[in-house]
């Protein structure tokens, strides 16, 4: 729609100039079917460049409504997604139950950490932004954050959590889902170690449309030709 047309710009122009990454929620319309899709912008180092990425969430968006909606079902539905999923309680944020996903993800059965803070195994580098993000979902607040949590072997899983309080079984739980992101990290480290090739080359390097019109070049570009990259 328009407005989210607005707000993603000026989500883009927050990006500019903050230079941190911004996200935007949004309902959208796909093969006659609403969809529920996550816009994230995220700045490429120093370049100036932006790398927009967008996400189809309705998947983790049913989980919850049906996490809420039918408790009955409620083992059926719980190992029956693709993402991890972990259920904690709100108050001591003690690990009460893990889907089959987040098992293989991390290692670990409901045994294995049932009674454990998630933050204890959570390797984050800043423990400060990882308890303020439990605790804004313990309140209510849905938030996503990208931290390292420590697996059942030993190795570091990159993951992005995403926390929403929900009712089960009549009681308050903080449900918490996992998406592995080590592979979307490794491809945006990748377009930007090639965003600083471009900006450090000493030749000219040129990007068009399809019609060859200029969209950008580098700054070799606007040493030879003498145009600064905003005026082309």
């Amino acid at each position: 729609t328009a407005s989210k047309l607005d707000e993603a710009s000026l989500l883009l122009q927050k990006t500019r100039e903050a230079s941190k990454v911004q996200q935007l929620e949004f309902l959208s319309a796909m093969d006659n079917q609403s969809r529920y899709f996550d816009l994230r912008f995220t700045p490429l180092s120093n370049s100036g460049e932006i790398l927009a990425i967008i996400r189809d969430i309705s998947e983790e968006r049913e989980t919850a409504l049906h996490l809420e909606q039918s408790e009955r079902n409620y083992r059926e539905i719980f190992d029956s997604v693709g993402e991890g999923i972990l259920i904690l309680h709100p108050e001591n944020l003690e690990l009460i139950d893990l889907n089959e996903a987040a098992s293989k993800l991390l290692g670990y059965s409901k045994q294995d950490k049932a009674g454990l803070p998630l933050h204890s195994m959570s390797k984050d580098p800043d423990p400060e932004d990882f308890m303020r993000f439990l605790k804004a979902a313990t309140q209510g607040v849905q938030n996503r954050l990208e931290c390292i949590l420590i697996a059942k072997d030993g190795n570091e899983v990159l993951v992005e959590i995403a926390g929403k309080l929900v009712i089960l079984g009549g009681e308050f739980r903080l449900l918490i889902s996992l998406i592995n992101i080590e592979e979307r990290t490794k491809f945006l480290r990748e377009v930007q170690s090639q965003a600083l090739l471009v900006n450090t080359v000493s030749e000219a390097i040129i990007s068009t449309d399809t019609d060859f019109r200029i969209l950008s070049w580098n700054p070799a570009a606007e040493r030879i030709y003498g145009w600064e990259n905003k005026e082309v």
